[in-house]
């Protein structure tokens, strides 16, 4: 997977740094060599897509380094990431979770070095609490990865337009599961945030840092036209929440519209062709377009 291999390569790159260790026998010094070795090994083998064969080396690794590495080492921190992709890719998210959290451990000792290890680490605790359904503590692992992406790259760079999106469904998921997709934030440098992660979720402009963006906009539709229960979707018993995303005129008609956040994809064509037949409130700056996000329920009673 492309995904597992380019995380690990990236944390390589982005936490060269070595730290001063602790002073080494022999023995250690030949014991580190050998972890070296086995995580050379281990990544080749990723890039092979051997992952069976490549987790016990990478727990091999990963043990003689927690072992005879100080705690907060570098090298200690990459091979408890590699260790934890593999774990994940593996489908093995509580042993992943673990292994990030020690990695989080080490990174967070020096972490004016260690940024971006940091907000990837935080990107994959995120996503494995969103993956049990645990959206109260995903929702602040995604934003702080956020704020730090936005701080390294810059607000328009590709990495934090990435960071926004799978900020902004977290929300959405979360507030569906729970109330208002976003409530009202007092601070304003976070609201602000919010909207633009908003309309960088369904990529329906590329002047997210300047358009206006509502959340939710079902409230503020004179014309809100429901979907219908596609036949086959209802008798396979497929339910879910849809999310569409919209790009308005100022007349609150549908320019482009977009489901976003996964889904189920007979519900999502449903909801999207019913998304694109209604019509939203009108902006209150003539002549400016407005983004937002539409969301249908399909239930089963």
């Amino acid at each position: 997977m492309k995904r597992i291999i380019t995380t690990i390569i990236g944390l390589l790159l982005a936490c060269g740094i070595t730290l001063n260790s602790a002073s080494q026998t022999p023995d250690s010094v030949r014991e580190l060599a050998k972890a070296q070795d086995l995580f050379d090994r281990v990544v080749t083998l990723i890039n092979e897509r051997q992952y069976d064969q490549a987790l016990p080396l990478a727990q091999q690794a990963a043990e003689i380094r927690q072992r005879l590495l100080p705690p907060d080492d570098i090298k200690l921190g990459i091979a408890l990431s590699g260790l934890a992709e593999l774990y994940l890719v593996k489908k093995k998210e509580q042993d992943a979770e673990k292994a990030y959290q020690r990695a989080l451990a080490v990174y967070e000792s020096h972490p004016e070095q260690n940024q971006l290890a940091i907000s990837k680490t935080l990107e994959r605790l995120s996503y494995l609490r969103f993956l049990k359904r645990d959206y109260e503590s995903a929702e602040p692992l995604a934003w702080r990865a956020l704020l730090i992406t936005e701080k390294e790259f810059g607000r328009a760079n590709p990495k934090t337009i990435s960071a926004m999106q799978k900020y902004a469904c977290i929300g959405l998921i979360a507030g569906a599961a729970k109330g208002p997709a976003l409530v009202d934030e007092p601070d304003q440098n976070k609201a602000t945030l919010r909207r633009i992660s908003l309309c960088w979720l369904g990529g329906l402009t590329d002047k997210c840092n300047e358009i206006q963006t509502e959340d939710i906009v079902n409230l503020k539709a004179p014309k809100l036209v429901q979907p219908e229960y596609p036949v086959m979707a209802r008798r396979n018993r497929l339910t879910g929440i849809v999310f569409v995303a919209l790009l308005l005129d100022d007349q609150g008609d549908v320019i482009a519209a977009k489901p976003v956040c996964g889904g189920v994809p007979e519900l999502n064509a449903a909801g999207l062709a019913a998304a694109r037949k209604s019509r939203f409130a009108p902006s209150n700056a003539p002549g400016k377009q407005t983004t937002g996000i539409v969301t249908y329920g399909f239930y089963i009673k």
